[in-house]
């Protein structure tokens, strides 16, 4: 589907409007040039396309691997256990906290 994908006008300085296909409808089609980043290949986490069930819209659901730690978020008057849990496919830089409760829920099998 993103073979399809075309700049269609550029809108100011710093914007571009694309022209996507219909089979698109939910996507957003203006972007901003400063969502723009450098990609940069990670050879170890490199997906095949039958790894992943790729849904209509594009997206995939993701899957924890791994707890890497534990902390507790302190507010006011509560304490909320936290997680940080790297995904499949994804490095650890880009792992994420997540509350436990929710994640015990989910993903028993990781705790």
């Amino acid at each position: 589907m993103l073979d399809h994908l075309r700049f269609w006008e550029r809108i100011g300085k710093a914007a571009y409007k694309l022209l996507l296909s219909e089979s698109m409808p939910d996507v957003h089609n203006v972007f901003h040039v400063s969502t723009l980043r450098k990609w940069v290949s990670d050879s170890g986490k490199k997906l095949s396309a039958d790894e992943v069930e790729i849904q209509e819209n594009l997206a995939y659901k993701e899957e924890p691997e791994l707890i890497l730690a534990y902390d507790v978020r302190k507010l006011r008057n509560k304490e909320i256990p936290m997680v940080k849990v790297q995904w499949k496919h994804r490095t650890a830089r880009e792992a994420t906290w997540e509350k436990e409760s929710d994640m015990r829920r989910s993903y028993p099998y990781l705790f």
